[in-house]
């Protein structure tokens, strides 16, 4: 993974949008180590949970500070969260741009005693716990470029609100990166997701109308976002596998 001081601009990414690198960590490159402020371990976990990286792809990294591959990490009530292959972003406090870190962050705060720079764990703190609030105080900072495709703003916006509205389980299959990895894993049609049923993707595209009824454009484009990235998934499914969902 490429080394990156933390405060610096973080160019690895994207060039589209200012972005501050926190937690770019090489094994032999020194990072402040200590006591993190009260919660933030806490609010990596609930913003890596449901993390918004459309920027994905770039592959797995191993820690360089201890040579695992850590691709998962476990807290104190038994939730799990992927790590090493996504990147976390963060709205900073009075400042234009995002702190971009990757997920790998909580690794090193939890196991290697890392000290993120206390702008970002105070960013971290004031961040909305909603994660529809949350990705709401992103859009204004994040390019056109990322909002739309598999990973965009959108689609994660509608997958928020389908979630809210009780029609998704983000905790029982994770982010959508993980269900298309689980895609190639499926056995056989009882395997197939429930998110890949006629009666999950019906409401979900009767929230939609629902909300466009009501004028709330903004809600009923992120969830016809969300409705159609399932449907296009599904049909990459053998057709005796889009029985229930049609």
């Amino acid at each position: 993974m490429t080394y990156l001081p933390d405060l610096a601009p973080c160019t690895y990414i994207s060039a589209d949008v200012e972005l501050v690198a926190i937690g770019w960590l090489g094994g032999e490159q020194p990072h402040a180590q200590g006591p993190v402020m009260p919660g933030v371990v806490e609010r990596l976990f609930d913003r890596i949970e449901t993390i918004f990286d459309p920027r994905r792809f770039r592959g797995s990294h191993k820690c360089e500070l201890c040579g695992e591959a850590i691709q998962e990490m476990h807290d104190s009530e038994g939730r799990v969260v992927a790590v090493g292959a996504t990147n976390l972003y963060i709205p900073r406090l009075g400042a234009d741009g995002l702190f971009a870190a990757p997920s790998l962050i909580l690794h090193y705060v939890v196991d290697h005693g890392y000290r993120p720079p206390e702008p970002f764990q105070a960013a971290l703190l004031a961040c909305p716990e909603s994660q529809i609030d949350f990705l709401r105080a992103l859009e204004p900072r994040i390019p056109d470029a990322w909002k739309d495709g598999l990973f965009g703003y959108w689609v994660a916006l509608g997958q928020a609100l389908s979630s809210e509205a009780g029609l998704m389980d983000n905790a029982a299959w994770g982010s959508l990166f993980e269900r298309c990895v689980t895609l190639g894993k499926l056995g056989d049609e009882d395997d197939a997701p429930a998110w890949f049923h006629a009666d999950h993707l019906v409401p979900i595209h009767a929230l939609a109308a629902e909300f466009r009824e009501q004028g709330k454009s903004w809600q009923a484009q992120a969830v016809l976002a969300w409705h159609e990235t399932l449907e296009c998934i599904g049909c990459c499914l053998p057709p005796q596998r889009l029985q229930d969902r049609r």
